[in-house]
Parts: C-alpha cells; sequence; structure tokens
C-alpha cells in the first residue's frame, strides 16, 4: 500500500467537492453572524464524523450488505451520478446557447 501513496490526495474532492467547498466559504464570509458560523461548523462536524464513521466500518457494512446488497448500491449510484452528469452537460449547453442567441 505504501507505493500508492501518491492515490489518497485525490480522494479528497470526493469528500468534499466543489460545490461543498463553494456553500462553506459563503457561508463562513463576512455578513455572517458567530452563531450561523457555529451552526455551519456544527454540520461539517457531523459531516466528517459521519464520513469517518462510514470508512471505519466499511468493511463491516460491505459484509452485512453482501454482494448482492453491494452490487444494488453501485448501480444506484451509478444511476444518479449519470444524471446528474447529463443535467450538468445539458446546463452548459443551455448556458452556452442562450450566450450565443444574446449576443
Amino acid at each position: 500500500q505504501r507505493d500508492n501513496i501518491a492515490f489518497f490526495p485525490l480522494a479528497i474532492p470526493m469528500l468534499a467537492g466543489p460545490g461543498a467547498i463553494a456553500t462553506t466559504m459563503l457561508l463562513m464570509g463576512p455578513g455572517t453572524s458567530i452563531e450561523e458560523k457555529g451552526i455551519v461548523l456544527a454540520a461539517a462536524v457531523i459531516v466528517l464524523a459521519i464520513g469517518v464513521l462510514m470508512m471505519a466500518f466499511a468493511s463491516r457494512i460491505g459484509d452485512a450488505l453482501g454482494r448482492t446488497g453491494m452490487n444494488a448500491i453501485t448501480r444506484i449510484l451509478g444511476m444518479l451520478l449519470m444524471a446528474l452528469a447529463t443535467q450538468y452537460v445539458f446546463d452548459g449547453v443551455r448556458g452556452g446557447v442562450i450566450n450565443v442567441v444574446a449576443a
């Protein structure tokens, strides 16, 4: 496993994507109260704790789900990823067409 150490930084965007990072920056920016910043921080800590627990117990969760359960979840998440990617493409094309027509 030591020879694959360069792979680990690539996993970070999967844990905190650009949308989550941008949202956190906006919610923690100037003009927000201490209470609001505390709520954002608490939410981030909760999400972090859930992520740590999921990774710590990944083997047990996989064993509990079994081969069929893992295949089902993989297919469901694959469909979700496909739907999101398709929506991103449509949004990009629509934005490009609107800019061309408006020009």
